[in-house]
């Protein structure tokens, strides 16, 4: 398990990749829904109800685990940008008057790269205030050119693992 927990966020090629720990129901229901979800489930094989022995298959958190709401932050985290995207194209792309959002600084744009210094297709931006980065959140999975692109709340010292200063 520690092997494979260390190639969180590690590099295969030009993309990174996420390694998650995951419980054997998480397993289980995975397998169910990609393979039709019917009959067996944990330990059957036909029919009977495709449970997980009585156990629920909801995923929310047991009562009292919730974790609590994460500071505001003025930094998001964008994956999935065009290899050819510049800082202005994405501060052009955060400037949408329809959310009351304008541009960012370009100054507060940064695009991380590979080990080869190319572009990797992820960046920072960080807005004047926490709202103005809640605002630029709601573009998560808008076009970039053919590209969607993700945006994540994120802080200084993600930042500063992807893009040293």
């Amino acid at each position: 398990m520690e092997g494979a927990m260390r190639k969180h966020k590690a590099y295969m090629g030009s993309r990174y990749i996420e390694v998650l720990e995951a419980r054997k129901p998480d397993y289980y229901n995975a397998v169910c829904s990609t393979f039709g979800g019917g009959g067996g489930g944990y330990g059957g094989h036909h029919g009977g109800g495709g449970g997980f022995r009585g156990r629920s298959r909801s995923r929310s958190p047991p009562p009292g685990s919730e974790r609590p709401a994460p500071p505001p932050t003025t930094i998001v985290k964008l994956r999935g940008l065009p290899f050819s995207a510049s800082v202005d194209d994405i501060a052009a792309f955060f400037a949408d008057p329809t959310i009351g959002l304008l541009a960012p600084n370009p100054e507060k744009v940064t695009i991380a790269v590979a080990a080869d210094g190319r572009p990797n297709g992820m960046g920072f931006v960080e807005f004047e205030s926490p709202e103005a980065a809640a605002a630029a959140q709601t573009k998560h999975r808008q076009m970039m050119g053919t590209r969607y692109v993700e945006i994540f709340a994120s802080s200084a010292e993600e930042r500063a693992r992807y893009v040293p200063l």
